[in-house]
């Protein structure tokens, strides 16, 4: 049973690591990507574990060195593009069980979430 259902997609929350971003002391360096993860790499967002609040969410993604599946905390401002998409990866249906399915229902909580982030990320930038 646990075969079927890690082969039926879920809605999820995802986003792309930033192109470019600033590095260093000032910010006056730039680098692609992230440590961990390529420029343009798509992440999968797994809710309900914020290490602070929004702005550092909870990420699955493969590495971009070791090409395993790894689960890390990310600054949010090196992320973009957030979106709900239906997921079919085994490996991230696997690792989302209980948070996410491909019910309505849970499209329409990743949809409130987005509003959420985006509302965050808005506040933010007016902040600043």
């Amino acid at each position: 049973m646990e075969d079927q259902a890690s082969k039926n997609p879920i809605w999820c929350i995802v986003a792309n690591v930033v192109a470019e971003r600033s590095y260093g002391p000032g910010g006056i360096e730039t680098r692609r990507g992230t440590t961990h993860f390529a420029a343009g790499a798509k992440v999968y967002f797994r809710p309900g574990d914020w290490s602070d609040g929004t702005d550092k969410p909870v990420v699955i993604r493969r590495h971009r060195n070791s090409h395993r599946y790894v689960t890390m905390v990310i600054s949010s401002e090196w992320l973009t593009n957030w979106r709900v998409e239906l997921i079919y990866s085994p490996h991230v249906i696997k690792e989302l069980a209980g948070y996410w399915d491909g019910s309505r229902d849970s499209k329409a909580r990743a949809e409130k979430i987005m509003g959420l982030l985006n509302k965050y990320s808005d506040e933010k930038s007016q902040r600043e």
